[in-house]
């Protein structure tokens, strides 16, 4: 019988997902429990569609929710950005509150029924930092690979094709659409008319070179443009990104020396009761809201508090 009951079909992910508590105990569901049903009822639907686990030994399980998450991160950041110009909201803004949000919110709960399951919140780390290790290691590392790779191709002369010839697209006052296309978008983006005046540049060359003091700095933080000698590639303009990593590094050394002294475990004898618990959580959600409230200045008065320059 239970392995029956392990065994669910897509009619039965369907019918708990449209019952209330999955079904199960719906006499005595509370008005919490219908309000969050109905409310997340669009997503129960959409995961009611994963196939179930007994299928293809739960591979197919883990690849459709792999895609599933994938696409639902990318839904999350276009109403972030949508509603953020909306609101009049900065982009960078809204990157770090909105869409870093909605995209970890599923890690919380995933963290919380660790912590309910376990004796222990080891599990409840453990699934935080791999969720980190993994935006930071894949999330950044393979797109940025794939960019290099693919800008790495655009200025070699040997893996442009016929059409381009060395030397052809260096300037973009000598460049048409037609000799290179990438090419040519990549100098109107980022190098300009060779030596034009600082302001006639564009934004992302003036961004890229903005803490630059003089000529030779300039030459210096953008030796990568043609008009400097450089080869063209992949550019990254770091822009507050190191401030913000730093601000959540001191964070994260922070939690963690907290989570230290409370021998990284949940119960009153670390955490000091139920009033500790309490106190606890209010330090954790202070160091969020201190990320949150500190990036947000900083974003919003230019870079101002950036000592990384």
């Amino acid at each position: 019988v239970e392995e029956e009951e392990v065994k669910l079909t897509w009619t039965d992910q369907f019918r708990q997902a449209l019952s209330v508590n999955g079904g199960e105990d719906t006499e005595s569901a509370t008005c919490v429990d219908l309000t969050m049903h109905y409310i997340s009822i669009t997503w129960k639907i959409l995961a009611a569609t994963v196939p179930p686990t007994h299928i293809g030994n739960g591979w197919a399980t883990f690849l459709f929710s792999l895609a599933l998450v994938g696409i639902t991160t990318g839904i999350i950041g276009d109403i972030a950005t949508v509603f953020s110009c909306i609101v009049g909201m900065d982009n960078e803004i809204a990157g770090i509150f909105l869409v870093a949000l909605g995209t970890s919110l599923p890690d919380t709960f995933a963290s919380i029924l660790a912590i309910k399951g376990d004796e222990s919140a080891d599990n409840a780390v453990g699934n935080v930092t791999g969720s980190n290790a993994v935006n930071v290691f894949l999330g950044l590392g393979m797109p940025w690979l794939a960019a290099t790779i693919y800008w790495a191709g655009v200025w070699d002369d040997k893996y442009t094709g016929t059409v381009a010839k060395p030397g052809v697209c260096r300037d973009i006052a000598t460049c048409t659409p037609s000799d290179n296309y990438a090419r040519y978008q990549w100098l109107a983006k980022y190098q300009g008319v060779t030596g034009s005046d600082y302001d006639e540049r564009p934004w992302d060359y003036q961004l890229l070179t903005r803490y630059a003091k003089d000529d030779k700095a300039i030459q210096d933080t953008a030796s990568m443009l043609p008009e400097y000698g450089g080869a063209g590639g992949f550019v990254v303009v770091g822009g507050k990104l190191g401030f913000n990593t730093f601000l959540f590094c001191v964070l994260c050394i922070a939690a963690f020396s907290l989570l230290t002294l409370n021998g990284c475990q949940i119960g009153a004898k670390a955490a000091g009761g139920q009033q500790g618990n309490k106190i606890i959580a209010g330090i954790f959600f202070c160091l969020w809201a201190t990320f949150i409230i500190v990036g947000s200045y900083n974003v919003s008065c230019d870079n101002c508090l950036n000592f990384l320059k």
